[in-house]
């Protein structure tokens, strides 16, 4: 596959993104801004699936609407005839790969969806640890004024697939880390909070950890100070970024 330079910056840039990235977050923007210019394309998101909710969770994005991507949150990613599928491939994968233009223009999907923001012509790219579980996810477009992806696009995304796991990996490992450093807990107030975060009761996490239910429920009112919080639900919502 032949780049030209510029290409071959951009790339040797976005694999630089991956070295040096301390935030999921982060990475998953600075990467955007790079792919628009790698592969010439228009708007970007990117997700992190959850598991054990079945749904994409903490977008990222460039040049699309937030009050649309809101609808994605709560309507379309129910109704979404490609993206689940597209998240089965190993590899980059095109839209067109999985449904022919002509019937994805017919859809309620593109209509109220794509066609808002002027998403026209899609590839995506899904990455998956050791166990196979979806981590992450590139979604580059073009408009309609534009040409569709090649072949070339996708290879060019393949090429850096294999760092953008490896990166997605490292920084779920390290989540866990990052949380005690971010909010000032504990070594133990960091295993408590991993119990509550899985619903157990205070009694239960008191006999898992063989300590007192006294003890357990001083840990877990100075964790609801250090969050600035005040009731279980809002400790969820807090940790959802994170990978307990």
């Amino acid at each position: 596959m032949g780049l030209s330079q510029r290409q071959w910056q951009d790339t040797v840039t976005l694999i630089e993104h991956f070295s040096a990235a301390e935030d999921a977050y982060k990475l998953r923007m600075d990467c955007g801004h790079a792919l628009l210019r790698l592969l010439n394309a228009d708007h970007f998101a990117s997700y992190i699936w959850q598991n054990d909710k079945q749904q994409f969770a903490e977008p990222c994005q460039l040049n699309l609407d937030d009050s649309n991507l809101g609808r994605y949150k709560d309507y379309f990613q129910f109704h979404d005839p490609i993206t689940h599928k597209m998240r089965q491939c190993s590899k980059a994968v095109s839209v067109n790969q999985i449904m022919q233009q002509q019937d994805l223009e017919k859809t309620e999907f593109y209509q109220d969806f794509l066609a808002r923001d002027g998403m026209h012509y899609g590839v995506n790219l899904y990455v998956f640890d050791e166990s196979g579980e979806n981590l992450a996810d590139f979604r580059i477009w073009r408009s309609k004024a534009r040409s569709n992806f090649e072949a070339t696009d996708l290879n060019m995304l393949d090429i850096i697939a294999p760092h953008f796991r490896n990166s997605m990996r490292r920084l779920s490992k390290k989540s866990g880390q990052l949380l005690i450093k971010q909010f000032g807990l504990t070594q133990r107030e960091y295993e408590v909070l991993k119990l509550l975060n899985g619903a157990l009761s205070d009694q239960a996490i008191a006999e898992q950890l063989h300590i007192s239910l006294s003890t357990c429920r001083t840990h877990i009112r100075r964790i609801y100070q250090k969050l600035d919080i005040h009731q279980r639900a809002q400790l969820i919502s807090l940790l959802t970024p994170y990978q307990l």
